[in-house]
């Protein structure tokens, strides 16, 4: 199974992709910036709970990112998610991706805040 995440400063939305089906899940909000990273962890335990072990893939696309806090993320990640992959990248990449996916583009997001960027496929 493979789990995308979206989130923003006031809630997070994940998909769960199971063969051909969808499952939605929502959560609490999370920003790198602003936001505790082990509540945001439990939320997640809680909220997979009956579904974590068999999770393959996790994509975390959300506000406030770096390249500093990525790995730091993903390692707190894999203590729920231990038997699958776990990629975090900004809130920005994950716009640009599910709309270009490999194409050129610009993109802005306006939420809790706001961010624009240019996309060059990659």
């Amino acid at each position: 199974m493979i789990l995308v995440g979206d989130a923003g400063g006031n809630k997070t939305d994940w998909r769960l992709q199971d063969g051909k089906n969808i499952v939605q899940f929502s959560q609490g909000g999370f920003n790198a910036v602003t936001h505790d990273l082990s509540s945001f962890v439990r939320q997640c335990e809680i909220t997979f709970s009956d579904q974590k072990d068999n999770i393959s893939q996790v994509f975390l696309y959300a506000a406030g990112i770096t390249d500093q806090s990525k790995p730091v993320i993903e390692e707190n990640l894999s203590e729920v998610f231990s038997t699958g992959q776990i990629t975090v990248e900004n809130d920005l990449l994950g716009a640009s991706r599910s709309l270009f996916e490999d194409k050129k583009g610009r993109i802005g997001i306006l939420g809790t805040g706001a961010g624009y960027c240019e996309y060059d496929g990659h």
